[in-house]
């Protein structure tokens, strides 16, 4: 679902304000996650990492292996710096993540004190 028609339904069922704030990934990101190696992509070669991005647990074994072979020879032979290198360079980069925050006006819950 596009995060526009996202924000939409949202603000329909509740009537809250809604803002969407992009969440560019900085290059030197620690949490496993998909994402987490847009610029250095040697994390998933390490078994940790992967195990770590759930992901990569829907992948056919056979096929992560390829592919982790694949990224490997690339980065062996400059072929993926060649293509992708100026990733490496950049501070941050715009992989698609955001936060969705409901602007509710605040109301105290019954029974607590302001």
């Amino acid at each position: 679902m596009p995060i526009s028609q996202l924000a939409s339904e949202i603000h329909s069922i509740t009537g809250a304000a809604i803002d969407v704030e992009p969440f560019p990934l900085p290059r030197d990101l620690f949490d496993s996650f998909a994402a987490v190696g847009w610029a250095r992509p040697e994390f998933y070669l390490n078994r940790d990492i992967r195990h770590g991005i759930s992901s990569f647990s829907q992948i056919h074994p056979d096929e992560l292996e390829d592919g982790l072979l694949h990224l490997q020879e690339d980065l062996e032979t400059g072929k993926w710096d060649r293509k992708y290198g100026e990733l490496r360079h950049r501070d941050r980069y715009d992989v698609g993540y955001c936060f969705v925050k409901s602007m509710f006006p605040f109301q105290a819950l019954p029974g607590l004190k302001d």
